[in-house]
């Protein structure tokens, strides 16, 4: 056009009814480029501006229905339809609003001049998600009740509380607001790394790399709990799995993590078991060395939580007087009973032999010998503290 101007020193001419579209498409990019002025007494025709908006419904069938419609100050016309002067002075508005639209409606038109249709849970989650911002760009957006149903709900903080009851962990789940019915499916859909649940109510719920769910994910496949567990919201537990129960909860920023002070109470107790208050056997105070003192500490907190346990230290480090310990500091206790020691057939007598040499007081009874020697042994379990046998005895 600018080349086409300096080429005609007499100017070029445009008949009267171009003169819109000379200014509404032309000049208006010129005009980056170039002041543009009347002659004196002349005035320079200002075009209507493009309006755009767009209509969204929901069909009986469950389909998004949008109705793009254009006007200059007059009626409003459907869009895509065929572009004439006559109509339309900002085409390439037009044109604009009309790709942005298709980008996230496809090419699914309607028998209604304008109207583009849309099926398909990805496809309406993207235009949830970013097409109604970026249509929104170009376009005055209107909305049906039934339309604003398909919304994206906002990101949800999943809060987890944990309670103490008798020999049971209690946990329950809340998902911010959404029926908790809806959880197992959530996991669910991020375990196969989908970008959305769309949930019950219409609404999608973005999961993504969703930090707090991978944390409840892990938990229910380590527990392997039930997809009824889940749904129910409610969930019983061992008091056992309190420390991977704490400790995995609170990897989590995004999770929210609420605890009652039974269960405080129990994890500052197994965390600082080596230093607990259990005193050492006098028989055992100048013995036991302090590895092997945080070792009885450490198995006296779970005997007294109810929890079982493995002292797994290497062999030669002093695990049989670690035990004896704890057995001895029964005996001190009275009324704790007979206690069981099982191992290898080979290994009973040394029990026996340990015992005497380091608890001298404790009243052991190694079940060897024949048939009628282990059965007289039986009639004396409740005079003794310590039994000891071996695996094949057991059975």
């Amino acid at each position: 056009f600018l080349r086409r101007v300096m080429e005609q020193p007499r100017g070029l001419f445009f008949a009267k009814d171009d003169v819109p579209m000379l200014f509404g498409v032309v000049l208006k990019h010129a005009g980056r480029y170039l002041d543009i002025a009347a002659e004196e007494g002349t005035e320079l025709p200002e075009p209507p501006e493009l309006v755009s908006r767009i209509w969204f419904d929901v069909t009986d069938l469950g389909l998004i229905r949008a109705r793009l419609e254009f006007s200059y100050g007059g009626a409003f016309f459907p869009a895509f339809g065929k572009k004439s002067r006559e109509r339309g002075y900002d085409l390439e508005g037009e044109l604009l609003a009309e790709a942005v639209l298709r980008k996230y409606m496809g090419e699914g038109e309607a028998a209604d001049e304008g109207t583009l249709l849309l099926s398909g849970d990805d496809r309406i989650y993207e235009l949830l998600s970013d097409g109604l911002t970026a249509i929104g760009a170009y376009a005055e957006i209107f909305m049906s009740d039934e339309f604003e149903k398909f919304r994206v709900r906002p990101p949800f903080r999943l809060g987890v509380g944990v309670k103490v009851d008798g020999r049971l962990l209690e946990m329950d789940i809340d998902l911010d607001g959404i029926d908790i019915e809806e959880l197992a499916g959530v996991l669910a859909h991020y375990r196969k790394a989908k970008k959305y649940k769309r949930l019950k109510d219409g609404s999608f719920l973005p999961i993504g790399d969703e930090d707090a769910l991978g944390v409840l994910s892990e938990l229910s496949e380590t527990l392997e709990l039930s997809e009824q567990q889940i749904a129910g919201g409610h969930i019983e537990l061992d008091m056992n799995r309190a420390l991977y129960v704490n400790a995995l909860l609170k990897q989590s920023e995004a999770l929210r993590f609420e605890r009652d002070e039974s269960f405080r109470s129990i994890i500052r107790q197994i965390q600082g078991a080596g230093d607990a208050d259990f005193e050492i056997p006098p028989a055992l105070r100048q013995t036991l060395r302090n590895y092997q003192q945080t070792g009885y500490r450490w198995m006296r907190t779970l005997e007294k939580l109810g929890f079982g346990g493995i002292l797994a230290d290497d062999m030669g480090l002093g695990k049989t007087i670690e035990v004896l310990a704890v057995l001895e500091a029964h005996r001190e206790s009275k009324g704790a009973g007979t206690s069981i020691v099982v191992c290898p057939a080979s290994l009973v007598l040394n029990w026996a032999a340990e015992a005497a040499h380091f608890t001298p007081k404790l009243r052991v009874c190694a079940l060897t010998g024949t048939k009628s020697e282990r059965a007289r042994a039986f009639g004396r379990f409740s005079e003794v503290d310590l039994v000891v046998t071996s695996y094949g005895q057991l059975r």
